[in-house]
């Protein structure tokens, strides 16, 4: 199986902009997953820690995904039948408890991307 990482880097002119005014980002969500099934990666024939490749390419955040647009992805059963009103307020909720839950493990993210967009 091959799996492939997509990482946003910033161009300016030809060259990498590595500055801190940039943000280079790679989705790991999946990376445990991958993991669990063997994946490895390497620099150079030499395995690695895949975010230790990550943050020597430059990359200084990451995404992980706890719930997808549900546009691509079936509710919940417990929120199927909400009105759009309702699901607003719930999706509002569970994002609010999701990151209670990280604040109170010391966990305390920079951004915080609603969606899939």
């Amino acid at each position: 199986m091959t799996c492939a990482a997509v990482i946003g880097m910033s161009l300016v002119g030809n060259s990498l902009a590595k500055a801190d005014d940039f943000i280079n980002g790679a989705d790991i969500s999946i990376l445990d997953e991958m993991e669990q099934s063997r994946a490895i990666y390497k620099i150079n024939g030499k395995q690695q820690d895949p975010l230790t490749i990550l943050k020597d390419n430059g990359v200084n955040y990451v995404r992980l995904r706890f719930w997808v647009d549900p546009g691509k992805q079936n509710l919940p059963k417990a929120w199927q039948n909400q009105s759009f009103e309702q699901l607003n307020s719930t999706v509002y909720s569970y994002t609010a408890d999701v990151l209670n839950q990280m604040k109170a493990k010391g966990i305390y993210p920079d951004m915080v991307q609603i969606g899939n967009v």
